[in-house]
């Protein structure tokens, strides 16, 4: 990881430099990679995150690899460019770390698909020298918020190696952060159980996400069985993340709906 000095930029358009861009900012040498500064969200955007962390950054086409700590890469991909390998290896990733939970939370993985529920459409990849260390999904889709309708980006299917789960949620998310500014967004969303509060707790300390309760969030199951109801709602910790809009603007609402499957 090459040491570099944190600027903070003064608008959005400023989140992610490369390469020459970058040079009337900070010039820094380097040996075959850019520079960038990753910026959740500007400090001069009131009610929105301000998390700035330096990054090394490099474009292959459609794929961004950033290196954020000693020894790990993040790849960000398009759901379309993974290749069938990728997903073989995903497959056994998600089997690996899901197995323990469950046997149950591992079934929707034993025929080879790297997903459970929804496909995300781009994903965050973290790669060692022992191969897939951490990954978190992203899908836009439209929610209801009490009566509201609103674009997101949900975020989840998320999962870290056994012996890196000190590379936590924070991470995936700073290293998605790039894709939810192109994507232009409002608000990314996730999920997760009350069990996880104190877990997440630690990273909205700085700003970068805020924990909604007191919502029940129904999805649609993802196999339709003549038995089993057709919906799930559930009682869980909802984590919102403003990136286009300030919180004071994410809507209110007991009920959110999903009209699809858990990602």
């Amino acid at each position: 990881m090459i040491a570099i000095q944190t600027i903070n930029f003064t608008n959005l358009s400023e989140c992610l430099l490369e390469g020459p861009e970058l040079n009337h900012k900070a010039r820094t040498q380097t040996s075959g990679t850019d520079l960038g500064f990753l910026v959740l969200a500007a400090r001069d955007r009131p009610g929105m995150c301000a998390c700035t962390m330096p990054v090394c950054a490099r474009r292959a086409g459609n794929e961004l690899e950033l290196c954020m700590s000693a020894g790990v890469r993040w790849k960000i991909s398009w759901e379309n460019d993974l290749e069938p390998s990728d997903h073989a290896e995903l497959s056994e990733f998600f089997r690996a770390t899901y197995g323990p939970t469950g046997a149950f939370n591992a079934k929707p993985f034993e025929t080879g698909r790297s997903w459970a529920g929804a496909r995300p459409e781009r994903r965050a990849i973290a790669y060692d020298s022992k191969g897939i260390a951490s990954h978190m999904g992203l899908l836009r889709r439209f929610i209801k918020v009490g009566e509201t309708d609103l674009l997101v980006a949900e975020l989840g299917l998320y999962g870290v190696r056994p012996d890196l789960e000190g590379l936590g949620i924070a991470h995936s998310i700073r290293a998605l952060a790039p894709a939810l500014q192109e994507l232009a967004v409002p608000f990314a969303f996730g999920t997760v159980r009350h069990a996880m509060r104190n877990h997440v707790e630690r990273f909205c300390r700085d700003g970068i996400s805020n924990i909604v309760t007191g919502v029940r969030v129904r999805s649609t199951l993802p196999d339709a069985l003549p038995n089993m109801p057709s919906t799930r709602t559930e009682d869980v910790l909802v984590l919102v993340f403003p990136i286009g809009r300030p919180m004071s603007e994410w809507p209110p609402g007991s009920l959110i709906e999903r009209n699809g499957c858990e990602l």
